[in-house]
């Protein structure tokens, strides 16, 4: 089997040069056009809201503070997924949206829609809860 596939190698000399170059010319242009990060973007665009909630045990946190503030959260467009963690004094809530690919013009739409959504929440919260951090 190999003795006849070096028989025809030889025999057509000219179709396998030809090849050989075709080849050798779609992975130059693969490896010219493939796009490099130093860090690849393998992760769905994602808003973290952290909270703080001074003296408050997890319990009165998650109904005061994380129950609140997810009603707001629930419809922002492209939302796949809302968790949230209440510890004490602290809460965290994140929301991972859906990717359609375009990362660069999914991610500041997220962040304004959590940033504009814990704003309404605010006038229902706490007055000593303060957000921490909103990040995108």
């Amino acid at each position: 089997m190999l003795r006849t596939l070096v028989a025809q190698a030889l025999s057509y000399r000219l179709l396998v040069i030809a090849l050989s170059f075709v080849v050798a010319g779609l992975g130059t242009w693969a490896f010219v056009t493939l796009p490099v990060d130093a860090y690849p973007n393998i992760a769905p665009t994602q808003v973290k809201l952290i909270l703080k909630a001074p003296g408050m045990t997890p319990e009165e946190v998650e109904s005061r503070v994380v129950a609140p503030i997810e009603m707001e959260m629930l419809g922002i467009p492209k939302q796949a997924m809302l968790r949230s963690t209440a510890k004490y004094a602290i809460a965290d809530i994140t929301i991972d949206f859906s990717d359609d690919g375009n990362v660069k013009a999914d991610i500041i739409p997220a962040g304004r829609y959590a940033s504009l959504r814990q704003r309404w929440a605010r006038p229902h919260l706490h007055a000593v809860i303060r957000c921490l951090h909103v990040h995108d």
